[in-house]
């Protein structure tokens, strides 16, 4: 069976693909609401590797 992810709700796909990753190194940030120059300048500042 074949399943479209895509046609979910955001909400809907987060908590799959949270499901997805469980057990793997791969880390699962919850969203944030802050405008993207703010968020990457302070990724920059804590030394982050990146933001996706």
């Amino acid at each position: 069976m074949c399943f479209g992810f895509a046609l979910l709700p955001l909400i809907e796909r987060k908590a799959h693909l949270k499901k997805i990753i469980d057990g793997t190194d791969i880390q699962f940030s919850e969203s944030f609401e802050v405008d993207g120059k703010e968020m990457f300048a302070h990724a920059c500042k804590v030394g982050l590797e990146g933001v996706v």
